[in-house]
């Protein structure tokens, strides 16, 4: 059958992805900055309806529909933010491992340069 893999090919390598999800920090900091959005965007919702004059169930809604979209909204931000962090974060940790990779082929070309103390 076309669909069943061949037992005799090799095993194709798993790709590992970087999902903001999967990061600690980033999913904390995510999460509080979509609730303060939410709150803030409620609270000056609400609080500007009132200075309007709006009825209180005009109000209530509003403040609840606005809070909703600053939630989202803030998410989304946060998101390409993060996004850009951790891009940041895996060419800083890329660097540091091709500086370390040219550190141990310079030793292994050099055997009198390998450091002793190791």
């Amino acid at each position: 059958m076309a669909d069943e893999p061949d037992s005799d090919a090799p095993a194709t390598e798993e790709r590992t992805a970087i999902r903001i999800a999967d990061h600690p920090r980033a999913k904390y900091s995510i999460g509080r900055a979509k609730s303060w959005g939410a709150i803030v965007g409620f609270a000056l919702t609400a609080w500007l309806s009132y200075r309007g004059g709006i009825p209180f169930v005009d109000l209530v809604i509003r403040s609840i529909a606005i809070g909703a979209l600053a939630s989202l909204g803030v998410w989304a931000v946060a998101q390409m933010v993060w996004k850009q962090i951790l891009f940041a974060e895996l060419a800083h940790a890329r660097k540091e491992a091709l500086e370390l990779q040219k550190t141990i082929l310079e030793e292994l070309e050099d055997p009198s340069r390998i450091d002793q103390s190791r």
